[in-house]
């Protein structure tokens, strides 16, 4: 799922910034224009694996909190300050020469770069949800002693509403208080902070505490196929409804702030359907299909500069255009994995344990 999110983004962004015109607006490749979807599937699978992370490492005793932070930043920070400033050359580090450019630097540099409209998106533009990412692991740290008694179901309502209120406020307040058209309100700025996305992170945080408390059994094959029948119309029908509706999607208080309240739904059966996959099936998956999920964070933080590279030096577009820009991507996502980003976590997880059995040494000691 990380991979075909990472793949999808890719071929999003293609599109858009090619200005592919041509690109087919109807049938199941319409799922590659609709913005937005791709990253929900992302926020929602990070809300899964960062939310068992964090109750694994409170299990683990003292040290809990830094230990998952450590790791997350271990995690994101190399390839992205890597990434960023490859980026940066490209473009002959013209962010860095405006007159706001201490302050480029400074958010960029604490993940804090979503909280400015002028700062979001500036640098390596997909990256603006790495900020919104690393404040919900904040927060996600700070629920850690609390996290594994809460309920799944309350979890998910209360999260859903928190996040679909806020959403509601913040157009309401732009557009009916302020006065703002919804062509020059910064209406997706503010959809899209943290309180803003509660609902898809928070969507896989519920499903982590169904694994943890209860676990997650493999369902039976007539089963899994209902519920996939199921999730594939619910998913047809909604990436069809927001296509149709792109036009005036920010003129809607039902698209604008209530469309990623059916999205992380619809996720949520993706996420299911996964997680409980027969296992037979599972087994049946080849490495190879797995391995776009495994350097799929290369893959989005690397395919904005490729892509802007071969528009600017190669006369490739459109089908070519894609297709280089997938292997090209691939190739340097790969390299970052097995390079860089395995052996920083490697080190990461060593580091922590060692750290834990510093503590545990002393606290017998005391």
């Amino acid at each position: 799922m990380r991979g075909f999110s990472a793949l999808t983004i890719l071929v999003f962004h293609v599109i858009a910034i090619s200005r592919w015109e041509s690109f087919p607006d109807s049938g199941p490749l319409v799922w590659f224009r609709v913005s937005f979807l791709r990253v929900d599937l992302f926020f929602v699978l990070s809300g899964f694996v960062i939310a068992l992370a964090a109750m694994r490492e409170q299990e683990r005793g003292e040290g809990a909190r830094g230990r998952f932070l450590f790791r997350r930043l271990a995690r994101l920070a190399p390839a992205y300050f890597i990434s960023s400033f490859v980026w940066l050359m490209l473009n002959e580090f013209s962010v860095l020469r405006q007159p706001d450019a201490w302050l480029q630097a400074l958010t960029h540099l604490t993940f804090t770069y979503n909280l400015w409209p002028n700062t979001m998106g500036s640098i390596n533009g997909v990256t603006w949800t790495l900020g919104v990412e690393v404040q919900l692991y904040l927060l996600l740290a700070l629920l850690m002693p609390v996290l594994a008694r809460w309920r799944a179901a309350r979890t998910a309502l209360a999260v859903l509403l928190i996040a679909l209120l806020y959403r509601l406020t913040s157009q309401f307040i732009q557009i009916e208080v302020l006065g703002r058209s919804p062509d020059t309100a910064p209406l997706w700025f503010f959809s899209v902070q943290v309180p803003g996305m509660l609902d898809v992170f928070g969507m896989g945080v519920a499903l982590a505490l169904v694994a943890r408390q209860r676990g997650l059994t493999p369902a039976t094959p007539a089963r899994w196929l209902l519920i996939a029948a199921c999730v594939l119309s619910f998913t047809s029908l909604l990436v069809s409804a927001l296509w149709a509706n792109a036009a005036h999607y920010w003129h809607s208080y039902f698209w604008a702030s209530g469309f990623r309240t059916l999205v992380a739904l619809m996720v949520l059966g993706w996420l299911w359907l996964a997680v409980a996959m027969p296992s037979a099936w599972a087994a049946r998956i080849s490495v190879w299909a797995r391995y776009p999920g495994t350097i799929s964070y290369g893959l989005f933080l690397w395919h904005m500069p490729v892509t802007q590279w071969l528009l600017a030096n190669t006369s490739l577009r459109e089908w070519q255009l894609l297709g280089a820009c997938i292997g090209v991507t691939g190739a340097i996502a790969a390299i970052s994995w097995h390079g860089m980003e395995k052996p920083i976590q490697e080190w990461a997880r060593r580091r922590g344990d060692r750290l834990r059995g510093g503590l545990s040494e002393n606290t017998t000691v005391a």
